[in-house]
């Protein structure tokens, strides 16, 4: 599922990342970068800056997106405002693995009930399993990083699209990291080579001039 984690600490992000790895993350700095689409599943923000707690309840209930606030134990007063706004539901700072996982969850499956909370992906004949950030085709396993996992799960849920670099950029490392473009090329070549996303394969990896990279799937 995609979640996107708006305004929030780089800390408190790179923690929400490890404990939900089966969910796709994606960072957003200001409400202004929420899509008008429906692609976001749930959004997750701070309760701090309640001016950006008010636009995203109106995005959210634009697009029927729950919510789920990171909320200080001081912030009782706010806190109520937000949930009586339209808020779905919070979790308690510092945050815990097991109560955001099992919140995460709750949300996800009263929202869509359709949703299972799977920990194995299939793009074809690509099996992604977590944990373990394994990954195999047609039963073949092959070795790749954390990164390189999430790298290639981001350029298979998006086949068919151009991402640009600051996407990958802030969905793989965080906005709190700013890779060199070496570094996200040395990645791309990496995960390119180790799925052989090669036209004999029915893909094809490449640049977009001034933009970024698309993955796009091609008759065999």
């Amino acid at each position: 599922m995609q979640i996107a984690l708006l305004g929030i600490a780089p800390h408190q992000a790179q923690f929400i990342v490890r404990s939900l790895y089966a969910h796709q993350c994606s960072f957003l700095r200001h409400p202004n970068q929420l899509p008008d689409n429906t692609d976001i599943h749930l959004l997750i923000l701070p309760l701090s800056d309640m001016a950006h707690v008010t636009a995203a309840l109106a995005w959210a209930q634009h697009h029927q997106t729950p919510i789920l606030l990171l909320a200080d134990p001081a912030l009782q007063t706010q806190l109520l405002t937000a949930l009586q706004s339209g808020a779905n539901d919070y979790v308690l700072t510092p945050l815990r693995k097991t109560d955001l996982v099992i919140r995460v969850t709750r949300l996800l499956k009263q929202r869509y009930p359709a949703y299972q909370d799977i920990q194995q992906h299939q793009f074809g004949d690509f099996t992604f399993e977590m944990p373990g950030y394994r990954v195999s085709y047609r039963k073949e396993e092959i070795i790749l990083t954390q990164k390189e996992f999430a790298l290639a799960r981001l350029l298979l849920d998006h086949i068919g699209h151009p991402l640009s670099r600051a996407y990958i950029q802030e969905s793989i490392w965080g906005t709190q990291t700013t890779p060199s473009t070496r570094t996200i090329d040395t990645h791309i070549s990496r995960v390119r080579s180790k799925l052989v996303l090669q036209p004999e394969r029915g893909y094809q990896l490449t640049p977009v001039y001034g933009f970024g990279y698309q993955l796009t799937e091609i008759p065999v």
